[in-house]
């Protein structure tokens, strides 16, 4: 039952993962860019005791490299210039930002998750 139940929990995940993955890949560049980040940010207080929604871009950049030692700069750039630069974000930078949000995940996935 233990497996079953494993196996589960897998295949929901996943069908998370993949519904969140469909939403900001097909969302214009800047609100994918901000899907993307908030994603992040809950994948974080899932494995953490902190609450990253106080946390500024570069604060939460600066806890997820010392966490994943994986920069997270792709994803923070971009999101900085569309949540309070109002700038335009380009398919490149939203490409980037997706292939940096999907390292972190899979890198997030190997740490145990904590215990509430």
């Amino acid at each position: 039952q233990v497996e079953y139940f494993y196996s589960y929990q897998v295949t929901i995940n996943s069908a998370i993962y993949k519904n969140k993955m469909l939403k900001s890949k097909f969302a214009d560049a800047n609100k994918a860019v901000v899907l993307l980040y908030n994603h992040h940010v809950s994948n974080m207080e899932n494995k953490s005791e902190l609450s990253f929604k106080a946390f500024t871009p570069e604060q939460l950049a600066k806890h997820t490299e010392d966490t994943t030692s994986l920069s997270l700069e792709p994803l923070v750039k971009p999101f900085i210039s569309a949540c309070y630069g109002g700038a335009k974000i380009g398919n490149e930078e939203k490409a980037a930002a997706f292939e940096c949000y999907k390292a972190q995940y899979k890198a997030l996935r190997k740490i145990k998750k904590r215990k509430d």
